[in-house]
């Protein structure tokens, strides 16, 4: 897997500023489930606004992204 990324590569990647307080709200253990890891792809389950936990799924080569979560703003 690549190494640990920083907090400002991570921010930089979102789609604009009021998304990075809602996703500083979700850096941490706290709404998360079922993480794992595997070279690198990263992938949880994570509690939302929703009945059942959101579907989430990273490749850090692209990177690129998946959820299942209703939000249209990505990553």
């Amino acid at each position: 897997m690549a190494g640990r990324w920083s907090r400002e590569r991570v921010l930089g990647l979102a789609p604009d500023a009021s998304s990075v307080p809602a996703g500083e709200k979700l850096a941490r253990p706290g709404p998360w489930s079922g993480a794992g890891v595997h070279d690198d792809v990263l992938w949880g389950l994570c509690a939302g606004s929703g009945p059942t936990p959101y579907q989430t799924l990273v490749h850090l080569d692209g990177p690129a992204y998946r959820c299942s979560c209703p939000s249209r703003k990505h990553p």
